[in-house]
């Protein structure tokens, strides 16, 4: 049975209104870091980061979980987890597409413009009790 653990709802979350996030023509990869504290013990542990777009490599507490190309973006973390504080690491790559999709070619003739693709983790972001 699964018991949702709230520590990560708001782990990620940012201002949309930050004069830091203008990032629309950006490509390449962001790095989300943060803590989280587990008070009790389980048998499994997973991470799941929700949507994502495009790429995601996780680590934890320093050591390299995996990492996914698409979907489900779920990891196994219960052998890297410990009790009290543990720290998150998450690097997001995105699409070549997103600094000038009309160069893309044939290959994404849905998209018009650089906003119309999402991009890092739009979540929701949550750790599952096994």
């Amino acid at each position: 049975m699964e018991r949702e653990d709230s520590v990560l709802t708001s782990l990620f979350m940012c201002d949309p209104n930050s004069p830091l996030i203008p990032l629309v023509e950006f490509n390449g990869r962001l790095t989300y870091e943060s803590v989280f504290t587990v008070t009790e013990e389980s048998s499994r542990f997973m991470l799941k980061l929700g949507k994502v777009a495009h790429s995601a490599e996780v680590w934890l507490n320093d050591q390299p979980v995996g990492s996914r190309l698409w979907s489900p973006f779920d990891f196994d973390i219960t052998s890297f987890i410990t009790k009290g504080d543990n720290k998150i690491k998450v690097v997001v790559g995105n699409l070549l597409c997103n600094p000038k999709p009309s160069e893309c070619g044939g290959f994404i003739q849905w998209k018009e413009k650089a906003e119309d693709f999402d991009a890092g983790i739009i979540g929701p972001v949550r750790v599952v009790r096994m």
